[in-house]
Formats: structure tokens, sequence, C-alpha cells
């Protein structure tokens, strides 16, 4: 980035959190404030760059209220994110849903604790995101742009141990969940099952 990613003069710098890259070649960056006297994240911003970094905007705005974390685009252009806000013990956080022309923000997945991770299958009809404060893994199949479809809601998988993070899927719809402070990368098939686990070196 050719600039600090400053919440306003005077504030911490933000810490980013995610990227994606739209299909115009815009880089889009999550970002989270400093943490508040309890040590949480109460701010946070999602702004768009050109490929080499000119052209700041702010697509999130702070004073909008979410601490976005993960991003991810649909074919459309819009664009999912995760709300971390949230601990185990108050689900404040979720999955919303900023549409195409950057306007409308909607809740997709609301009350989670700490929404962390978040992805799409393939062919942009599943939805998938990791809640990291209350270790669980969710599956949701859309009826449309930031809309599930009737009884389409899941939790797969409940992790044990720290919580998970970031996500991401691959061509076969394969869900990559890596795990926090727990030195590996857990693969789920597309419906949620455990299908093996990457370890890191160490």
């Amino acid at each position: 980035l050719d600039a600090p990613l400053v919440l306003e003069p005077g504030r911490a710098e933000l810490i980013p959190t995610g990227i994606a890259i739209h299909k115009d070649g815009r880089i889009f960056v999550a970002a989270v404030g400093a943490r508040n006297a309890q040590g949480l994240f109460d701010a946070g911003t999602v702004i768009t760059l050109d490929p080499d970094g000119s052209h700041r905007r702010t697509i999130v705005a702070p004073s909008a209220g979410y601490v976005p974390d993960d991003l991810v685009f649909d074919q459309n252009g819009g664009f999912y994110m995760t709300d971390l806000r949230g601990i185990s013990t108050q689900p404040v956080g979720g999955v919303y849903y900023v549409t195409p022309d950057f306007k409308e923000t909607t809740p997709v997945l609301p009350g989670m604790c700490g929404a962390n991770g978040v992805a799409l299958s393939p062919d942009g009809k599943v939805l998938w995101s990791t809640e990291f404060s209350a270790c669980r893994l969710h599956r949701a199949d859309l009826s449309g742009p930031g809309r599930i479809a009737q009884s389409g809601s899941s939790i797969p998988y409940n992790f044990i141990g720290p919580g998970p993070d970031s996500m991401r899927t691959d061509a076969d719809g394969n869900v990559y969940v890596a795990m926090n402070r727990q030195g590996r990368v857990l693969v789920f098939s597309p419906y949620g099952m455990p299908i093996g686990q990457i370890l890191l070196p160490g």
C-alpha cells in the first residue's frame, strides 16, 4: 500500500485482515482497527485500491459499525464479508452481503460469535463461513445473491481447540480452513465432512 491505513487522524493504523480481487482488477482490503479497553476490535473498514496501489476509496466506512475480517466476491461483483465482532458468549457478528454497486449491506448469517473466514463454492451457490469464537463451520445454500435458500443453512462441523480462521475452496468445492494456533489446515468435502488435514512442519 502506498499510504498507511488510518481510521481517522490521531487514531491507530488499521490492520489488514483480508483481501479479494474484483473482476475489474481492483484490490479490496478488509482491515480492523486498534483493540479497545476490553481487548476487542470495535471498528474496521473495507477499502479498494487500483492494482498499483493508487485511487484509494472507502467501500465500508468505520462508522458503519462492522469489523470486516475476510471477503469473497460473487459472480455479480458483490461481495460477502465477515464481521469479527463478538466473543463466545456475545453473538453480535455475522456474514453480510454488499451489493455490486456497494450501496447496500444486508445480513446473511447474523448472530455469530466472531465470524472470520468466508468462501463460496465454485458455482457460487454455497456460502461457507467460520465462527472463530464458537468454533463452528457454517454452510449455506444460496437462492440468490445474499439470500439463503429455505432450510438451506447448517453447521456441519464443530471444531476442537483454538478457533477456525480464514478459508478457501478449490475447483472441486472442497473447503480448506486454517486453524489458529494449531499448525494445520483442515480439509472438508463440499458438504462439510472432514476429509483430511495439512500439517505444517514442526
